[in-house]
């Protein structure tokens, strides 16, 4: 093992886990959660292998490498740590994958957990949430951002926004087409969800796309208006809040 190529271990443990026991579905489905998990602690899942090394008594060990390096591990202590204390992890992406790992621990009464040098970095059982539901609201909309990186195991687009960054799925034909607007900023039209309380982006699927070469700021905001108004016409703002939150009238 190497600074520049870590590894982490993800062990599955539950009474006759074994290989056999294990549909290819649900093994399937952890490694797509894992995967999400590095991409958003990490931002680089682009390479993220993955083998089975190890078969231990009641449990499956399985060992990642990630290019995140240094980066990623610190990430993942302070999911950890999080997860410990029973705080909200807002990101809808990690908040899936964990429920992900919960599901499974729930299903086969056991516990998921991920492992760095030998240590216990955190661990999902079924007995308690791990990750506070949190309410959000969801909506058309159009966001302005630089596309910063294209393409992955899943049709991706990471986008640089006014404060931080967000990873937006689209379909592999969109994801190739914005592939030409790469280092440009663009106005992307899709769906979004906002958290509740803080109306902060936690995901965005993105429909369409306009490229914004050239343009000045005035410009910039006239070609926003214009692809986003048709998803208004005729929207009560207030009354489509009041739904989302499913308050009376």
């Amino acid at each position: 093992m190497t600074s520049s190529h870590p590894y982490f271990e993800l062990q599955l443990s539950a009474a006759g886990i074994t290989p056999q026991s294990l549909s290819a579905g649900e093994l399937a489905d952890i490694i797509k959660a894992t995967a999400s998990i590095v991409r958003e602690v990490a931002n680089d899942a682009d390479s993220v292998h993955v083998s089975v090394v190890g078969i231990e008594e009641g449990s499956v060990l399985l060992k990642f490498a990630s290019p995140g390096t240094v980066t990623f591990i610190t990430g993942l202590a302070f999911l950890g740590s999080a997860i410990s204390a029973g705080e909200p992890v807002t990101n809808e992406n990690l908040r899936h994958s964990l429920e992900v790992f919960q599901s499974f621990a729930e299903r086969h009464e056991g516990v998921v957990n991920i492992r760095h040098a030998s240590e216990l970095v955190f661990s999902v059982d079924g007995a308690t949430l791990p990750v506070p539901k949190v309410e959000t609201l969801k909506g058309p909309t159009s966001i302005f951002g630089r596309v910063l990186r294209v393409g992955g195991k899943e049709p991706a687009v990471r986008i640089e926004l006014g404060r931080g960054e967000l990873t937006c799925y689209a379909s592999e034909a969109l994801v190739q087409s914005l592939g030409a607007s790469l280092y440009d900023w663009v106005v992307l039209t899709g769906e979004a969800t906002w958290e509740n309380e803080t109306y902060g982006l936690l995901s965005f699927r993105i429909h369409s796309f306009a490229p914004m070469l050239n343009s000045t700021a005035s410009q910039s905001f006239a070609k926003l208006a214009e692809v986003a108004a048709v998803h208004f016409q005729g929207v009560d703002a207030d009354e489509f809040i009041r739904q989302a939150r499913g308050e009376a009238s």
